[in-house]
């Protein structure tokens, strides 16, 4: 049964620089901002302490920021499902999120890296693959995609990494 979410519309007014910071690296990536995914990545960052710019450049990498993306299929059988492209190994890890909706992939991936991260320094890339060689391609795609990161303040640009 998916859980509610009534909570993810206060996302915005407790972190607009960190919604402004998602929308300008989703934007300076090239891809369109869709708010309802922004509003979903704040959430299940906080829901489960993960850096929201790791979460955005995972989304941007995996679905180039498409929220509505269906399940795609993959060379060795498996399926890759929604914004955050989570693979059908995976789904019995989240049964408590709806994948087809943004907020529950978003949450489903949150909970995916916190546990990844809990276990290896290595978790960004993993998140994708445990195979080095792809590990490793995926690791430079996300380190480009946050290259464009940057830090702001409570109105303004300050500085870009």
């Amino acid at each position: 049964m998916p859980i509610s979410l009534s909570y993810v519309d206060t996302a915005l007014e407790r972190e607009p620089s960190e919604y402004s910071m998602i929308r300008y690296l989703v934007t300076a990536n090239d891809m369109k901002p869709h708010d309802a995914a922004i509003r979903a990545i704040l959430n299940a960052s906080k829901r489960y302490d993960i850096d929201s710019r790791e979460l955005t450049a995972i989304a941007i990498v995996e679905s180039s920021f498409r929220h509505n993306t269906r399940l795609i299929a993959n060379t060795n059988g498996t399926h890759d499902l929604g914004l955050f492209q989570i693979n059908t190994v995976n789904h019995k890890t989240c049964v408590e999120y709806d994948l087809n909706d943004v907020n529950g992939n978003a949450l489903c991936a949150a909970k995916l890296l916190s546990s990844l991260k809990a276990r290896r320094t290595d978790y960004l890339g993993v998140y994708h693959s445990k195979t080095p060689q792809k590990k490793m391609k995926y690791l430079n795609k996300i380190t480009k995609v946050m290259s464009k990161v940057v830090r702001y303040d409570s109105n303004n640009i300050t500085e870009e990494l």
